[in-house]
């Protein structure tokens, strides 16, 4: 679980061939035709691993998403698409799924991907704790191009759940062969790792086998390891790199920068990562729903937006327009209404207000001032502790708090993707409320589809803007700058498309 958390939280996202080879030249990365066919991407630090299911950060899953093949993507409408598999079906109840692979969906090293590499890729003991390839309950190969994934209950969310790179693909047997965080034997997606010289540089080329390799323009991401985001961007300006990644609750200086200069661009990716104010029920004054009621109208989340992140007010359920199906219409951010706080307050038990300590990382220091501020006219005297961030989320699971600041996300722009936070026995569960109900409601949806999916999340939408488990704040989304003479497709939520880049 500590894994899964540092894949969805955007703080720690603070940034997201099988042999060696030569780094690509650093001038002008042209092929020998002359057309250019080399990008250098910033990335913050340098992943802890590549191995799929045990990356270490977002930062290494980045590195899987391009090297490792799954069977269904996002395109960029955030739509689920066909990758390595040609096509599926789902059983009445949405507990099976039947997959056809591609019949030319090979490995680097040329050899068939079949559906026992799938088998034996997800039966390992991490990709049975993974918490999106959890729900399967086993699996099958009536042929060497058919798998059937049999689920542990219904979950029509499963297909998104696929689209994460930890449900990428290895061939049989290579994870005993070969030290599967330093590299795989061979690799299923558009690229291959060729070079990683620790503390350096990451180099991938263009995997030929891939089954849409004709169309990659790209043929080698030289992979720098750049940790300050202004050094980053000075590389970016000068022409040193060509791509670089900010994570948008630190890059508004950035992008004000990029726009001001004709040579870059910058590009967003919804995602579905929230910010929120987690309050630790265990404490009388934050379990009573009349204080959360009247904290939730006086907040200005507009404000708090705007120093916290490049992305939008969010609302108390964190949907958004992007989710496609899933978005729930009518519980968007709620505007300031400080005469109607104070009625809920006065209805509570706190009608006086209350002392209460608010943690939270530097990153958010602006953000809790105005929290304080806000929450000051309600009587609710607030008192900042700012938090290393090292010990800031191993504190929020501890329950170590009375309110903080968390961004919570996940990987496939799905509103159940956020069930962690409603489950009383999940790790996430930040607000330490034994009541189950927002969990039990979401948990429905996974049975239905369509209007019937759409009417159970909506009950329990509905459920959480009365009972308020979290105060949500703020959406984010993911910003990259670029050189602007480069084709940059919209990328997804969970990641960036290189394999459909090229240079203009």
């Amino acid at each position: 679980m500590k894994k899964f958390l540092a894949l969805i939280l955007a703080l720690v996202m603070a940034l997201s061939l099988v042999a060696c080879g030569e780094k690509a030249p650093a001038d002008d990365g042209a092929a020998d035709d002359g057309v250019k066919d080399t990008i250098r991407f910033q990335i913050k630090n340098e992943p802890t691993s590549v191995d799929l299911q045990n990356d270490g950060t977002v930062l290494g899953g980045f590195i899987c998403d391009q090297i490792y093949g799954k069977l269904v993507t996002f395109n960029d409408k955030s739509e689920v698409v066909g990758e390595l598999a040609e096509s599926w079906e789902w059983n009445d109840d949405f507990t099976q799924i039947t997959f056809k692979i591609r019949e030319n969906a090979k490995f680097s090293d040329g050899s068939d991907i079949t559906a026992d590499d799938f088998i034996y890729t997800f039966s390992t003991d991490s990709a049975k704790a993974n918490t999106y390839m959890a729900p399967i309950a086993s699996m099958e190969a009536p042929d060497a191009k058919t798998l059937v994934l049999n689920l542990k209950s219904s979950n029509s969310s499963m297909l998104k759940f696929l689209t994460t790179y930890h449900t990428g693909v290895v061939p049989a047997g290579s994870m005993e062969a070969t030290d599967i965080a330093r590299g795989a034997t061979a690799y299923s997606g558009p690229y291959a790792l060729a070079k990683w010289e620790l503390g350096q540089d990451m180099v991938l080329e263009a995997n030929p086998y891939w089954y849409n390799a004709e169309n990659v323009a790209i043929k080698t991401v030289d992979y720098e390891f750049i940790a300050d985001e202004n050094s980053a961007l000075v590389a970016l300006e000068s022409g040193e790199i060509d791509f670089m990644y900010m994570a948008s609750t630190i890059g508004i200086t950035s992008v004000e920068t990029i726009a001001t200069n004709d040579k870059l661009a910058t590009i967003a990716a919804d995602q579905a990562t929230a910010g929120m104010l987690c309050l630790n029920f265990a404490m009388p004054e934050l379990d009573d729903v009349n204080v959360r009621q009247a904290m939730n109208l006086a907040l200005d989340r507009a404000a708090i937006a705007k120093v916290s992140t490049t992305g939008v007010p969010g609302g108390n359920v964190f949907t958004a327009e992007y989710f496609g199906d899933d978005y729930i219409p009518g519980h968007d951010a709620p505007a300031v209404d400080l005469e109607k706080a104070k009625e809920f307050m006065a209805a509570s038990g706190y009608p006086n207000g209350f002392d209460v300590e608010l943690k939270t990382p530097v990153m958010f220091s602006k953000a809790a001032a105005i929290v304080q501020s806000n929450l000051a006219e309600l009587g609710i005297n607030v008192t900042i502790t700012e938090i290393d961030a090292s010990i800031w989320v191993d504190s929020m699971i501890k329950g170590d708090y009375q309110m903080g600041f968390m961004t919570f996300g996940n990987l496939i722009n799905d509103l159940t993707g956020f069930i962690n936070l409603y489950d009383p026995a999940a790790a996430l569960h930040f607000n330490f409320d034994s009541d189950s109900t927002s969990f039990d409601l979401m948990s429905a949806a996974f049975s239905v589809s369509g209007a019937d999916r759409t009417a159970a999340l909506t009950e329990f939408a509905d459920f959480c803007e009365a009972d308020l488990p979290y105060l949500g704040l703020f959406m984010e989304n993911a910003i990259y700058g670029y050189n602007a003479d480069l084709y940059v497709p919209t990328p997804s939520g969970c990641g960036y498309d290189i394999a459909g880049m090229y240079w203009k």
